[in-house]
């Protein structure tokens, strides 16, 4: 990026759900820019649209109308190759509802994120999500299986499986919400 680069810049987006007795607007024209660094917190109350924001920000949903470019790129004109490649190489999510696979140990559920990015020798993999588990305060759960997780701990393999990627945008709904203080 080149330094003070606006690396996301969103003009007057809309976006209405259909429905069948009414329209729902969950984004109503909203406008900013977000510099290459720094972190950035979206506030509201409940219903409010910030789910759905997230959610077209990371190229999961579509909007109505308006403009979004990150990099110089309009969102909305790339192919479904293009958002997988957005999705895969530069934007981690982490979601308010986890999305991790329940079929899945904690390992498995991280390592995927990393796999779908690039194919990696499996020592190097396995170094990558030791030290992610690490880092998020889950060394030695790394078999476990998400029903045998707790709400915490499932939301810190969320967590990680958002960073193994190193992405350069990380988009979190939530990602607190059942964390202790610590």
């Amino acid at each position: 990026f080149k330094e003070g680069y606006i690396m996301i810049k969103i003009q007057n987006v809309l976006k209405k759900y259909h429905g069948k007795e009414m329209d729902v607007v969950a984004v109503d024209g909203v406008s900013c820019e977000f510099p290459n660094k720094g972190m950035f917190f979206l506030l509201g109350k409940s219903g409010c649209g910030k789910t759905t924001f997230l959610n077209i920000l990371s190229g999961l949903d579509y909007y109505d109308y308006g403009s979004i470019q990150i990099d110089g790129r309009e969102l909305n004109q790339l192919d479904e190759q293009g958002l997988d490649l957005y999705r895969n190489r530069d934007i981690g999510i982490i979601f308010q509802e986890y999305n991790l696979i329940q079929e899945l140990s904690a390992y498995d559920n991280i390592a995927l994120a990393s796999r779908i990015q690039e194919k990696e020798d499996k020592k190097i993999l396995c170094r990558k999500v030791k030290r992610i588990l690490e880092f998020v305060g889950l060394t030695g759960y790394d078999a476990r299986m998400m029903n045998e997780l707790s709400g915490g701990q499932r939301q810190r393999v969320a967590i990680a499986r958002a960073l193994i990627k190193r992405p350069r945008i990380i988009l979190a709904d939530e990602p607190t919400g059942n964390l202790d203080s610590n």
